[in-house]
């Protein structure tokens, strides 16, 4: 009979869930007569086995058909920065692309440029560019070092071409937009969007079929990251789950990206990493975390529902306070300024114009003035002060 006492184990490959038959994930009591596994339907039970109720994080629970039911509770650990809802939490469903995509950027044997190789970079070092735009896109040199952690070094570069079409190696004056943004834009309404760390992760996240974004290196600032996320608001975005690193790095990005979210009004959900794979390493990311689980059977399906199940039970960061006029004033200005498409910037002016009920004068003073601010970080725009 199961009972509170019960101890549960992660199944592995020497023994599988005995109703889906992957290795992780899931959990067996010691008895053997109980297993937690959500991906199971309560409705299509395996032969031999009966749903008997809901653990604490969602996931069903099923015993055998001799067994009787208890009030066996299964427990989730809980992060001590993100504490798990005690009401019953809303479903999160994460936006997902129609499509397996076929374009993810790979390693080339490109000529390494000849200042890179006088900074340490060896002439055998691969490249691989990731084009936030048509005109900008950062390059990771990559090579093997059996001295690093990894077994591999990289070296992170931007690039950018002028208005002669000649390519720059350096960030430009144009703004750019968070990595994959219109492909996150297109397919992201309605739902919460993925944000994660390094382009490589958002081409993990891509091959699960998920729409995902992440910040380009210099751009991880508050301040425009709240216009960002002002622009996915607009585009009918729910909000951000933030899967971040494992390292205090990761735990930085992740406060400013919750700050963002306050100013933009935008709900955010940090994922700890450490509740999602306990043995994750000092550094980790999404792209270990998928590599490691893959190795243990798990499929695309397996990480979405893993990822939305642990979204659904974390706590939503809604803003602390109501931004004021002005703030939102300066991030929708700030969101027509990144905006490339003329269409929509004739269709936001229009908005801002309306709502603050300030002349097309004024508008473009307010424009002027946050350009020049945003130009010259230290100086002070007596129109915003």
């Amino acid at each position: 009979m199961l009972s509170e006492s019960n101890q549960w184990k992660e199944v592995n490959k020497n023994n599988p869930c005995s109703l889906c038959d992957r290795t992780s994930w899931c959990y067996r009591s010691d008895s053997g007569s109980a297993i937690v596994c959500g991906r199971t339907d309560a409705n299509k039970v395996p032969l031999g086995w009966k749903y008997l109720k809901d653990a604490s994080d969602g996931r069903a629970i099923f015993v055998t058909e001799d067994d009787k039911p208890s009030n066996l509770t299964v427990k989730q650990k809980t992060s001590k920065n993100q504490p798990l809802l005690s009401h019953p939490p809303k479903k999160i469903t994460l936006a997902t692309l129609p499509a397996i995509v076929n374009d993810r950027p790979l390693p080339k044997s490109n000529q390494i440029p000849q200042w890179l190789i006088a900074q340490g970079v060896p002439v055998h070092a691969t490249e691989t560019r990731y084009f936030y735009s048509k005109t900008q896109w950062v390059s990771r040199f990559e090579w093997k070092d059996t001295s690093h952690p990894k077994g591999h070094d990289k070296t992170i570069r931007q690039g950018h071409n002028k208005l002669n079409g000649q390519p720059k190696w350096s960030k430009g004056e144009a703004e750019w937009l968070p990595y994959r943004f219109e492909e996150a834009v297109n397919n992201a309404k309605g739902k919460w969007l993925l944000a994660v760390e390094g382009e490589e992760s958002v081409e993990v996240a891509r091959s699960l079929g998920l729409a995902a974004i992440t910040w380009q290196g210099s751009s991880w600032g508050e301040s425009t990251i709240a216009a960002h996320l002002q622009q996915l608001k607009e585009k009918g975005i729910l909000g951000i789950v933030k899967f971040r690193d494992n390292d205090a790095e990761g735990k930085e990005k992740a406060k400013k990206l919750t700050l963002a979210g306050q100013k933009a009004d935008l709900p955010i959900i940090i994922l700890d990493p450490n509740d999602i794979w306990a043995d994750i390493p000092d550094k980790g990311d999404l792209v270990d975390w998928v590599t490691w689980g893959t190795q243990q059977g798990m499929k695309a399906n397996d990480f979405i529902a893993c990822l939305e199940q642990c979204a659904s039970q974390s706590e939503q960061l809604q803003p602390k306070t109501e931004p004021t006029a002005t703030d939102r004033l300066k991030l929708e200005i700030q969101a027509y300024l990144q905006s490339a498409d003329i269409f929509d910037k004739v269709r936001l002016k229009g908005q801002i114009c309306s709502t603050y009920r300030i002349s097309n004068r004024d508008f473009e003073l307010l424009c002027q003035a946050l350009e020049k601010k945003n130009s010259t970080p230290k100086a002070n725009s007596s129109l915003f002060c």
